[in-house]
């Protein structure tokens, strides 16, 4: 028998494949390894995938584009150049298929790779891949994703049938909460977008640092009217707190040779002028237990007076707990 001939020059062509979804990359929880259908993004990269996995976590077929396994009566075309896009033709349906479909396909001899399910999707590479990665529950993070491309996976998943609510165990929640301390408005709006409450209470208190003023057009919209509003609520209510808390001086004890009224007045100036300073602090509700307490401290040195001493003290105590108790997240 000749052995195989070589596929021609002319046949090679390059493809551009992940590497997270080769043709028989293993996946956790996945007994069978060999991919069954292939996704292309729109810049030209392929990614294997598994149909029964797709439709086990979505809604909608994937938006149509895999076949439920009861449907016995659609032919899915793979990409060509004559088809530019993937398309769905019913078998016995009024629309006749394309004229390239019924022209002869053959195949070389060394050519023996089974057909595959094929379609496109609008998305990039960039995003299809994290959609991917949560829609196989794999972690993601070795790709570093940054907030857009998993904000815009995210808002791409339920076209595709994969409720955003079912992806609270995925990494990429976890990923998008390492960007709060420096983006917390984007990483809120996020997931207020997509109502995840645990993870709008978490990131809420990475706003605190951050003037209102601060929030986008394009931020606000995407958190909505709740979410904006709770969040606006807890900067107001942390401001309010800290000047109620401020606001109220130490009791004053009775008069005495060595603690006259001019000396208690003078303390309660002090109290009055760093109170104020706190007040003009750019942001007083994201004060530290320290810094507020450490303004007041310092007034104890400012009279010789044991008993003033001991009221300013139980007095600076009190509002370092009531600080600590107010609340830091929405």
């Amino acid at each position: 028998m000749d052995p195989v001939a070589p596929p021609p020059q002319s046949y090679i062509q390059q493809v551009m494949v992940s590497t997270a979804f080769l043709p028989n990359t293993g996946h956790p929880g996945i007994t069978e390894s060999r991919a069954d259908a292939i996704v292309f993004s729109n810049d030209g990269i392929s990614f294997y995938i598994h149909k029964d996995i797709i439709l086990s976590r979505s809604r909608n077929w994937f938006s149509n584009l895999i076949p439920s396994p009861q449907s016995g009566d659609r032919l899915f075309v793979p990409y060509t150049e004559e088809s530019p896009s993937p398309q769905q033709i019913p078998i016995n349906g009024s629309q006749s298929p394309p004229a390239y479909l019924n022209e002869p396909r053959h195949r070389p001899e060394w050519d023996q790779t089974p057909f595959l399910l094929s379609f496109s999707v609008p998305e990039p590479s960039a995003i299809l891949n994290i959609m991917l990665h949560i829609i196989y529950r794999k972690p993601c993070r070795q790709y570093g994703p940054t907030v857009k491309d998993i904000g815009q996976a995210l808002q791409c998943l339920p076209r595709y049938g994969i409720d955003v609510a079912s992806t609270a165990g995925s990494d990429v929640w976890e990923i998008l909460m390492c960007y709060a301390p420096t983006d917390p408005f984007q990483v809120f709006a996020i997931g207020a977008s997509h109502n995840m409450e645990v993870f709008c209470v978490t990131c809420s208190e990475y706003t605190i640092p951050f003037p209102s003023s601060s929030i986008t057009e394009a931020q606000a919209i995407l958190m909505g009217p709740i979410y904006l509003r709770r969040l606006l609520l807890l900067s107001t209510s942390r401001r309010q707190a800290i000047i109620r808390i401020c606001s109220t001086p130490p009791p004053q004890h009775q008069l005495s040779a060595k603690c006259t009224r001019d000396s208690q007045l003078s303390i309660r100036k002090a109290w009055d002028s760093a109170t104020g300073i706190i007040m003009t602090d750019h942001l007083p509700q994201n004060m530290s237990t320290e810094a507020l307490t450490s303004v007041y401290r310092v007034l104890i040195q400012r009279t010789s007076c044991d008993l003033c001493q001991d009221l300013i003290r139980r007095r600076v105590n009190e509002m370092s707990s009531a600080w600590l108790a107010v609340k830091r997240t929405i």
